[in-house]
């Protein structure tokens, strides 16, 4: 099944994102439970957190880090 691509992302101050997915559809994603440990971990410094961005294929990247993170949510 392909799951459709995230067109925007907004950050929010409780580390969630606000996915808007191609398809129209609006969802809401707790990034707490993943940010820990020494990867995932410097999405905890707000600067860093706050340039989340879509960057194709359900993934979000950050602006300052240049990483990308995998999106994997049910629809």
């Amino acid at each position: 099944m392909k799951y459709p691509n995230i067109i925007s992302v907004r950050p929010t101050s409780d580390y969630n994102v606000i996915l808007t997915l191609e398809n129209g559809i609006i969802k809401k994603f707790d990034v707490k439970p993943y940010i820990s440990g020494a990867w995932f971990g410097k999405l905890k410094d707000k600067s860093i957190f706050n340039t989340v961005h879509p960057c194709g294929n359900n993934q979000l990247c950050t602006k300052v880090l240049k990483s990308k993170y995998f999106i994997d949510f049910c629809i």
